[in-house]
Formats: C-alpha cells, sequence, structure tokens
C-alpha cells in the first residue's frame, strides 16, 4: 500500500536500482565488484514475494480491524505495524517530507469521514421520526430571523401563537418585549445558511460543526499521541458516545464545545509566550463562557497549558478574554438594565394570573450526590448507558499521566468540575439523550484513549 502511494506521490524520486522497499526489510542495496546487488534478505516491490508480504500485511491489517470483538492489545498492535512500515518507508526514502505529511493528513480525513458516514445515515434515516429542530433550537432559529427580517430581538414576529407555547423558552427584557433567552452567537454564525436554505440551513450548520468538531478532536489527539492512534480514538468518540445522536439537531452544546477546543489548539504547542496566540484564545474562551457560563470552569487549569513565563502570557490572556465578556455584559445592560442580569434570571413563565419570571440560578437544588450518581448510571441520560467509550477513556487517564502530565491534570481537573457543576443541576436530565451538558467531558476523553493506543514514549512528535 505505501509503495503504491511512494509511486504516485513522487514517482520520479523512487530508484529502485538505489532502495529496497521490501516489507520484511528497508535497507540500501550494497556495491560488490562494481556491481550493485540486493541483499539476500531483502525483496524487490516487483517480485512476486514482495507482492506475497504485501498481501500478508494487508490481511492482517484488515483482519485486525474487521473483528467486532478485537482486543485493545491487537489494535494497538495493528496500528504499531502499519506507523512502523510507513515510517521506516519514509526513511530510508527520497520525498521523506511528502510521505510524513500524507500519513498525517490521511489519518486526519479516517478521523473526519468515518464519523461523517455514521452522521449522514442518520440524517438521511430521519433518526427517531421527530423534527430536528426539537426542544430550545426552534428559538436559535427565530432568533435568527428577528435579526435578519426586523432588525431587533423582539420575538413577536417569530413566535407562534398561543403564547404559552412558549413557557421558559424566552425571556422577558426591562420593555416587556418577549426576547431570546438563549445566547445569540450560534444564530448569528448560523444566519447565512439560514438564509440561503431556510430551515434546512440549521440542519446543515449542525452537520458542518460536527465535522469541524472532529476535526479538531483529532488536532488535539495529535498533542499526545501519533496520528493513526488519534484518528482511530477520534473514531470512537465519536461513534459510540451520544455524539451521533446530535446528528439530528440544532445543537448549541455542539457549537460551544468546538470554541472550547479552538482555545485549547490556539495556545502555543511549545508554551511559548506568544502573546497574539494568547490573546485569541482567551477571545474564545470570553465567547465559550458568554454562550454557556460553565465554560469558566475550564480556566481552572488552564494556566498549565499557557506559555511560560505566566506573568506574560496570562495577562494577553485575560485581555483577550474580557473583549467578549465586556460586550457580553453591555448587551445584558441594554437588555435588561444591568451588566450581571442575564436571560436566564427573567424566563417567561405564562400562568393564568399572568407572566411569572424564573432564574436558572434557583435550579441548582439537585443533591450532589444524587445528582453524580445518575450522571453516571442513569438509564438513557449517564455516561456508562448511553457514551460507554467515555468511562472507558477516562479509566484509562492515569496512563496519561505517564506520557503527558500536563494534559492529563488539565483533563481530570476540567472534567471533574464540570461533571460536579452539572450534579447539582436539576435540569440536566432533559436532553433528548445522554447529557449534552457533559459534552466536553465527551470530547476531552480523546486525549487518554488516543494515548493508549500509542507507543511511543512521552515528548516524541511526529509532524
Amino acid at each position: 500500500m505505501v509503495a503504491v502511494l511512494i509511486q504516485v506521490v513522487c514517482p520520479q524520486s523512487v530508484d529502485h536500482d538505489q532502495y529496497d522497499v521490501g516489507w520484511r526489510r528497508l535497507g540500501r542495496a550494497r556495491t560488490h565488484g562494481g556491481h550493485q546487488e540486493k541483499q539476500s534478505q531483502n525483496l524487490h516491490p516487483g517480485t512476486v514475494g514482495d507482492n506475497r508480504h504485501c498481501c500478508d500485511f494487508s490481511r492482517g491489517w484488515t483482519r485486525a480491524f474487521g473483528r467486532s470483538t478485537m482486543s485493545l492489545n491487537q489494535l494497538r498492535l495493528s496500528l504499531f505495524q502499519l506507523e512502523r512500515n510507513e515510517r521506516r518507508c519514509s526513511k530510508h526514502l527520497p520525498g521523506r517530507p511528502v510521505l510524513r505529511v500524507s500519513r498525517g493528513v490521511i489519518a486526519g480525513l479516517v478521523a473526519v469521514l468515518v464519523p461523517a458516514v455514521v452522521f449522514l445515515a442518520i440524517i438521511g434515516s430521519g433518526y427517531d421520526g421527530k423534527p430536528y429542530l426539537r426542544g430550545d433550537c426552534p428559538y436559535y432559529v427565530a432568533a435568527a430571523r428577528s435579526i435578519a427580517e426586523d432588525g431587533d430581538l423582539d420575538l413577536s414576529n417569530q413566535l407562534w401563537q398561543p403564547w404559552r407555547a412558549h413557557n421558559t423558552n424566552v425571556a422577558l427584557d426591562r420593555q416587556g418585549r418577549l426576547v431570546p433567552k438563549h445566547p445569540l452567537l450560534m444564530s448569528v454564525a448560523a444566519l447565512p445558511l439560514l438564509l440561503v436554505f431556510g430551515d434546512q440551513g440549521a440542519l446543515i450548520f449542525n452537520f458542518l460543526q460536527l465535522l469541524l468538531l472532529c476535526g479538531l478532536m483529532f488536532v488535539l489527539a495529535r498533542r499526545v499521541a501519533g496520528p493513526w492512534a488519534s484518528a482511530v480514538a477520534v473514531c470512537l468518540t465519536a461513534t459510540l458516545s451520544f455524539l451521533p445522536h446530535f446528528a439530528w439537531n440544532f445543537s448549541p452544546d455542539v457549537f460551544v464545545v468546538v470554541l472550547f477546543l479552538g482555545v485549547l489548539l490556539t495556545l502555543p504547542r511549545d508554551r511559548t509566550p506568544h502573546l497574539g496566540r494568547h490573546i485569541i484564545a482567551g477571545i474564545l474562551l470570553g465567547l465559550a463562557t458568554t454562550t454557556k457560563p460553565s465554560f469558566a470552569l475550564a480556566a481552572i487549569a488552564l494556566p498549565l497549558l499557557l506559555g511560560k513565563p505566566l506573568r506574560r502570557s496570562l495577562p494577553a490572556f485575560v485581555l483577550g478574554g474580557l473583549i467578549p465578556v465586556a460586550l457580553w455584559m453591555g448587551l445584558n445592560q441594554h437588555l435588561f438594565n444591568h451588566p450581571l442580569v442575564t436571560p436566564y434570571d427573567r424566563i417567561v413563565h405564562f400562568t393564568e394570573a399572568g407572566i411569572e419570571l424564573h432564574s436558572n440560578r434557583e435550579d441548582f437544588t439537585e443533591p450532589l450526590w444524587r445528582g453524580a450518581r445518575d450522571q453516571i448510571i442513569r438509564p438513557g441520560k449517564g455516561l456508562l448507558p448511553t457514551s460507554p467509550v467515555t468511562v472507558v477513556s477516562f479509566l484509562l487517564l492515569p496512563l496519561l499521566w505517564f506520557r503527558e502530565r500536563r494534559w492529563a491534570v488539565y483533563t481530570f481537573v476540567t472534567s471533574l468540575a464540570i461533571f460536579l457543576f452539572y450534579s447539582m443541576y436539576a435540569q440536566w436530565v432533559w436532553s433528548h439523550w445522554g447529557n449534552r451538558f457533559l459534552m466536553p467531558v465527551v470530547v476531552l476523553g480523546v486525549l487518554p484513549l488516543a494515548a493508549v493506543f500509542d507507543w511511543r514514549r512521552a515528548g516524541h512528535e511526529d509532524s
């Protein structure tokens, strides 16, 4: 497979009189008596023996991945054989940079295309037969329409009667108008597709952001593992968690997790004090936090990933984060006459007596122990029944500690903080499948999973 790729990508760079690319052994031809002769142990790629070895390798790889009951050790061995042969081939042949880049690109494409097939199958089947604009989704579309059609945030022209149908889904501003309860950023981002394709633009946008999420998960996993180990980890996470259940949706949770991964990947990999990148990362975290305040918890252990020295990188990061927060507070001041009063503090309840206001701050009443238990084992909602790959990933977290301690600590602290935060939230159970509030925990689970599929020592870089 790799020999064919070499001839296609760089046919002029391969001299079969100078190099031997047999699968069993790779090395230069020895010169004896003015004439070149091949090492007796090697096989020329054009011989029947070489084809036999290539077929043996291909059959072994196909057989390993074809078994649904493959053990973890078998999968690691298959990945090891694939990357070892490709690394040897690129080491002894001209055109090595092309081959090394191609390996990462191909693995990245696999990490995106395999989940894409699953997502498209769900979209094509219509999932459960219910509309994809379910729950909160229609109100994100209504906010986008209000901005495009009326140039304001008054939803009166976009909502349907009776008003009671919109209980708990809209907020009341200081002028008595019904305004969006939910953050506006995703509505604005999806606006071009909504204008072109109508309501179907929301489904298209959701599919594209899921693909982007898989791509970013692959890049994140590459921080701790090689390309093929990362690709396998992403494919398992994207297909064996509750993520496929949000393909038939217009998910704000996928949107905010994309912003969150953008924060982690914008920070310099080598922890250099690159001020521009720290400002951009701060802006992205500020946007994620104003979209879903629980993402402020992602900053607890973030100094582990910031550039050194912290006295230079931390102020730049904080400055970037304050920009969207200041704009968000200005919008709150305009709508509710107070910078810290959000739409979630003025949720509308239509009653017989009129309108009553409710705040989400009053919903953190669940006992911590019961919420934690239910978020793990509750049927149809807990991580164990709806995202078993995440549970396995975090059981493997100690292996990430031996490989990349900074990422292991960050993954543990951030995931635990978000998990405990929502353990006290009484409304987390209203996801249609799984616990969408734990989506960042699911995504971070790709790190220990990728690390366990990789066999190299910590600190090894593979571009």
